[in-house]
């Protein structure tokens, strides 16, 4: 099939979903910085970046795709395939909203 663009095509098509999961979060990352609306150092923890997005237009998506990755990946909930698809939706959503 064809390749996703956010790199998690492989994890997806292995099952892992929590892997996935944080695959999006990084490339958000990724993107948001791309942008110019992040200031991304190695040393910077998800609230710096919230910080950086306080008072725009993408500090509420980013909480949600932020409280969304935390609870996968830190909390180490096992995300089932149905779970991933309704993630991913959030995920694409912010994507739109930041313009990518």
């Amino acid at each position: 099939g064809a390749r996703s663009p956010y790199g998690s095509c492989a994890s997806v098509a292995d099952g892992r979903y929590r892997d996935a999961t944080r695959l999006h979060y990084l490339n958000s990352l990724r993107s948001l910085s791309d942008l110019g609306k992040i200031s991304w150092t190695k040393h910077k923890t998800n609230f710096d970046f919230a910080h950086d997005l306080a008072g725009t237009n993408l500090s509420e998506g980013f909480a949600d795709i932020t409280r969304i990755y935390e609870y996968a990946w830190y909390g180490e909930f096992q995300v089932s395939e149905p779970e991933y698809f309704r993630v991913k939706e959030h995920f694409l959503q912010f994507e739109k909203q930041v313009g990518v």
